[in-house]
């Protein structure tokens, strides 16, 4: 890059040795003693490599710890794992089998009153949802078995849909054992669940730094370092290859002024628990920095599950679209919900994640006892690491030329959504409008009409087998409105075609108004 030459090399092993330094803390949940631990040592780090005092953010949130779980049948007793935020309890009762597959059919016998031994679905996420089925035939306890010998946390609560609201834990006690026990689990007549989790409001900690302190052309480097048991691929490794970047480019790379945030409660949970109930730490630190992160961020590298090639880059916004096409054109999917990156994608701002998550979950280390310091992450981190440089070069040297590449990006996915489902001229013509200012003026003079384009045309969403099927997550879309889709985390639901296009005309109308208002402040 123009501003120094970096060897990715060491800057991989650099980010390596800072992992593997940052694991010796155990499980870390946002408001514990341990994050204060972590935070201190992530701060003593970035302080050496900058020279200069971090900013620690105080954030509210619950903060949930198991005391301890375990399953007993006969004169043996297995370690378990709680499922957060739950309280866990104490019941005993006949033992059953059930195959998660078959829970959302109609084939199951009678289970109320009994104890559900369940295989671990494919999607570990779907604990949630069969949980809830579950518990509406009024099961005593849930105790999944894990498809790897170690223990799991998946978030359980009440609400399936990711809405912001409120929403509350189920009071059962619903536990995770190891592959290993099965054998046991299975020809046993009946069992006990004993567990106990507490939760609390408490404070949790977002690590800031600073760079140069010119609050222009800011690049954020961001992470999050909460986490379930050792949580080294989630995320402990993310925040050592976000300080890795850091040490070089506050030294090499000026015409860039760098923040790096580290963020708490990625995992969870806010003080009034949510469906939404993720990425905490992220979105107060853009709530309450909003009007400086709209005007000065020109984009969000952030650092998420990264384990094993190939390292996917999750854009949210047209110009991270367009350099994430530059660096790696097969790679590239729009961000997703489960990110820290949502909480600036959300407001406009272009973020690039740069993350392994699916071979997390398909390797089965996702969240479990088996996500340790000693996996093999050294062509993941360095894989990373290289794509994120060639991030860094263009938005360095390239950023006033971006303005041709977004348009670019735009007509192409305008051009697919007609393909896939055609919508009216005059939302077409509101749309191209909007592009032209971009593709006449520099990106620095337009970046108000990116930030509310990129808000008014990408969306999150679930479909009706979000709630009927497993293996369905969340997705994200370009104009994605169409009949039988919900909007995350806002809920707004599109049953007809008529709602449909008046969400399209309103996007319409939404840029008219923004264009024009470019237009006559240009004119001044």
């Amino acid at each position: 890059m123009r501003d120094g030459v970096v060897d990715p090399y060491s800057l991989t092993r650099f980010a390596i040795q800072t992992s593997v330094l940052l694991t010796r803390f155990g499980e870390v949940i946002a408001g514990s003693k341990s994050e204060i631990a972590l935070v201190e040592e992530i701060r003593r780090v970035v302080e050496d490599i900058v020279g200069s005092n971090a900013v620690i953010e105080s954030v509210p949130v619950r903060s949930w710890y198991e005391e301890y779980c375990f399953v007993e049948c006969g004169h043996i007793r297995i370690r378990c794992a709680l499922q957060p935020p739950l309280k866990g309890g104490d019941v005993e009762a006949q033992a059953t089998v059930i195959r998660s597959e078959d829970v959302l059919s109609k084939r199951l016998e009678d289970v109320s009153n009994k104890i559900a031994i369940v295989t671990m679905p494919r999607d570990v996420d779907d604990i949630g949802l069969i949980s809830r089925k579950l518990i509406s035939m009024g099961v005593q306890g849930i105790i999944f078995v894990d498809r790897v010998d170690g223990l799991r946390r998946i978030v359980v609560v009440n609400e399936h849909v990711p809405l912001y609201g409120q929403t509350s834990a189920p009071q059962i006690p619903i536990v995770v054992v190891s592959r290993s026990v099965f054998p046991v689990l299975r020809n046993a007549e009946r069992i006990r669940i004993s567990a106990r989790g507490v939760d609390r409001e408490g404070i949790g900690y977002n690590v800031l730094v600073y760079g140069g302190g010119k609050e222009k052309n800011v690049l954020y480097i961001s992470a999050h370092h909460d986490h379930w048991f050792h949580g080294y691929t989630d995320n402990i490794v993310g925040v050592g290859i976000a300080i890795a970047l850091l040490s070089v480019l506050l030294k090499r790379v000026k015409s860039l002024d760098v923040v790096f945030a580290s963020f708490t409660a990625e995992e969870g949970f806010p003080q009034q628990l949510s469906p939404f109930y993720w990425s905490v730490g992220s979105r107060y630190h853009v709530r309450t920095n909003a009007e400086r992160i709209l005007d000065n961020v020109v984009a969000v590298l952030n650092f998420d599950a990264i384990y094993r090639p190939p390292i996917k880059l999750a854009c949210g916004g047209l110009e991270a679209l367009a350099i994430g096409y530059m660096v790696s054109n097969d790679r590239v999917e729009l961000d997703k919900i489960i990110f820290d990156s949502f909480s600036f994608s959300s407001l406009g701002v272009p973020t690039i994640t740069f993350h392994s998550f699916e071979e997390i979950l398909d390797s089965g280390i996702y969240h479990s006892t088996l996500d340790t310091h000693n996996l093999h992450v050294l062509e993941g981190i360095a894989e990373t690491i290289s794509m994120a440089l060639r991030v860094i070069k263009i938005l360095s040297e390239r950023q006033e030329l971006l303005h041709k590449d977004v348009c670019e990006v735009a007509s192409r996915l305008l051009a697919l959504r007609q393909i896939e489902a055609p919508i009216p001229l005059e939302v077409i013509k509101s749309i191209t409008r909007a592009l032209m200012i971009i593709e006449r003026d520099s990106l620095l003079k337009t970046c108000g009409v990116r930030r509310v384009i990129n808000r008014l045309l990408f969306s999150h969403y679930i479909t009706k087998q979000f709630y009927e099927e497993l293996n369905v997550r969340e997705q994200s879309g370009f104009m994605p409105w169409n009949v039988g889709i919900t909007e995350v985390p806002l809920g707004r639901e599109y049953g007809s075609e008529d709602e449909v296009l008046e969400k399209l005309y309103s996007v319409a109308v939404s840029l008219d108004i923004v264009t024009d208002a470019y237009m006559l402040f240009s004119l001044q």
